[in-house]
Formats: structure tokens, sequence, C-alpha cells
């Protein structure tokens, strides 16, 4: 739910209505005074956040107390094995560890498990001298290698590669239950964008935004939607095909022309634990809505206890605080490029052999104890 201070009331409305444990939020678009820290704490929210004027910010709202706070940005790229890293992402990721003052990624420690809210760059537009939306075959191409790209897109390249290789290096190895979510601003799959066409050449459907996405699948995540209509044969249909995001212009919420931007990515623990996701589709109708609505998980309880942080993975305390921390990565010369498009290929193929419908928030009746996380 962007622009936090606008929409505080539906917000808090939503969280008490649905029961949520966890909610993440991303955009908030407001600096660190004028976030509304004291009205959630008043309702019994634990709160983590890091903002801007303007622009970005990320926070973590918890019903546990002892929520704690790990990460406030994402590690530097610097002193990870770059042996199967091309020059090209080698510059990229240069680039971006000199410039990463953007409130773009929060990470904590609740209920047992790692949390991390998540608002990739945009991206747009591509080329310095290409406006966005123009139907040329740029997005085609198979190689970023080009003097052409904007500073923007070359940005959100080097972030993702390093939330890639934060999630290969650090948060695998380590052995928690993690689970990554928010805005990614990419749509993995031709079915996630009501057309591809009419968005052209945009970073949310370019080749290299979907391959830095890939890559995260294929290092083991489990991206939650997809992966809980694959277990439940549920086919996607016009009310219910994932869109978390419907442009304001051109009724594109009434005409149902959305994206599915907004994801869940799960630990393989964590994905053995998922009990449902869906869209909560009636928050985009209110209004003066947010122009993404909420996506919603259900988790079995995490069982306990974890194992105990690595002492290279430090506390941040200062939710205010956005500076840089540094980690002395775990190197791995394995690399997670190989071919693995299990869950979201397999997707295409089970939603045209279903003609089952799941409705949006009704859940599954479970009798154990579930986790309720959802990010807006």
């Amino acid at each position: 739910m962007n622009s936090i201070a606008k929409r505080l009331d539906a917000l808090l409305d939503f969280l008490d209505k649905k029961s949520v444990d966890v909610a993440l939020l991303q955009e908030l678009k407001t600096p660190v005074e004028r976030f509304p820290l004291a009205a959630m704490q008043e309702v019994g929210w634990k709160v983590a956040f890091i903002a801007e004027k303007g622009y970005n910010g990320v926070a973590v709202l918890s019903r546990d107390k002892n929520m704690l706070v790990r990460r406030t940005a994402l590690p530097q790229a610097s002193g990870y094995n770059k042996k199967n890293t091309s020059a090209e992402t080698q510059q990229l990721l240069e680039a971006s560890n000199r410039d990463d003052s953007q409130a773009r990624y929060l990470e904590v420690l609740t209920h047992g498990i790692v949390v991390a809210s998540i608002y990739a760059p945009n991206g747009n537009p591509i080329r310095d001298d290409v406006h966005n939306g123009a139907h040329n075959d740029a997005h085609n191409d198979d190689s970023h290698a080009d003097d052409n790209l904007s500073e923007k897109f070359r940005y959100k390249l080097a972030w993702m590669e390093r939330l890639y290789l934060h999630v290969e290096h650090n948060l695998l190895p380590e052995g928690r239950a993690f689970l990554l979510g928010g805005d990614f601003n990419v749509c993995p799959l031709a079915s996630d964008v009501f057309d591809e066409q009419i968005m052209g050449d945009d970073a949310l459907v370019h080749v290299e935004s979907r391959r830095s996405y890939k890559r995260l699948i294929n290092s083991g995540l489990v991206d939650a939607y997809p992966a809980f209509r694959v277990k439940t044969k549920t086919s996607s249909n016009i009310k219910d095909n994932g869109y978390t995001y419907w442009d304001y212009r051109r009724t594109r919420f009434q005409r149902n022309e959305g994206l599915r931007i907004d994801m869940f990515l799960l630990s393989p623990y964590l994905s053995e634990r998922l009990e449902n996701c869906f869209v909560e589709r009636s928050m985009r109708a209110l209004e003066n809505p947010s122009d993404h609505t909420p996506l919603c998980l259900d988790l079995q309880e995490v069982l306990q206890p974890y194992p105990h942080m690595d002492t290279h993975l430090h506390l941040q305390l200062n939710l205010h605080s956005n500076s840089q921390q540094k980690t002395t990565a775990s190197p791995s010369n394995t690399s997670s490029d190989t071919s693995n498009d299990s869950q979201l290929e397999r997707l295409e193929e089970e939603t045209q052999a279903s003609s089952k419908n799941q409705a949006a928030g009704d859940g599954l009746s479970v009798k154990k104890s579930i986790q309720k996380t959802l990010a807006m």
C-alpha cells in the first residue's frame, strides 16, 4: 500500500479484520518524521521501517514484540566469489555499491522467520534515448551489454543481482526459514501482464528483468502464488489471475488490466508450510485506493528452535537508519544459473488443465496454528 500517510486508517482496519500477524509495506513515500509510528504502536504493532522523503520506503509490522531488525539495506557486493559473474554485471554491481541510499530493503527476524520487505527498483526508462512504451525489439535482445542502457535500468539489474547474491551466499547457507515479500517490479511470465504489446519496452517485462527474477527461483526459492495454484490446481480466470497492481489511468482496474509484480518468495522449508496465497482485490476498489492491493499468505506454524544466526549477520537496531552494513560472505562456487523452470513454467500447464476457481480470501480450513503475512 503506497503513500502510507494517506491510507493509514484503511490499512489498520484491514490488518485488524484479517487478524494479520506480520505485514510488509512498500513505497511508503514519507520522510521519517511523518511516518505514523505512534498510531501503529498504539494498536499493538511492533514496527520497523526505513524511509526517505517523497520516494521508496519499506516497513515491517509484527505482533511479535521480540522482532529484531537484521538489515536496513542489502549487503555491498564486494567480497563475494564472482567466478560466475560477467564483467558487465561486475560493473553494474560496482555502480550500485557507490549509490545505495535508497530505502528499499528491510530484513527482520520475527516469529522465528527471517522476513524481508522489498521494493525493487522500477528501472524505467530502459534507455536514455528511447521513451518507455515504445514498440521495438529491445526487450527481446538476449544481452544487457548495451551502452544505451539508462542508469535507472542498470541500477535495477545491479540491485537484483545483489539480492540474488545475498540469498545465495547468506540467507540460504544460514539455514533459517526466510521469505522475501514485496514489490519486485517484474512480471515473470507473459501471463503476469494483461498485454505485453501495450507494455512495449518496459523494464517490468524486459528479458533481463525476468532473468534476474528467474535466478532467485533457480536458487531454490518458491514463488508462493503460482506454487499455491499448482498445489491446489487452481486455474487462472478473469477475477483471479494474480494481478496485484492496476494503473490509475484508463480504468485499468475496472477492465482488469493489471500486472503481477508483488510476490512472496519462500525458502524451501517455508514452501512446505504454505497453506494459502491470494490477492485481496477488495482494497483496490476502495475510495482513493493504492494502485497496489495486498497479497496475502498463510503459513503453518514454524517449528522451533532454529539455528542461531551466523555471527557475520549483525543485528541493526537503528530503525531509521539506511546505512550500509558489511558482511563477510560465505563464498560458494555453486552456480544457480542451471535451468530449473519448474514452478513458473509448470504453472502455465497446470492452469490450462484445471477449470476450478479459488475465491480470493476463502483460505483453507486448517486446525493448526497459522501465521498470516501480507505484503501491500
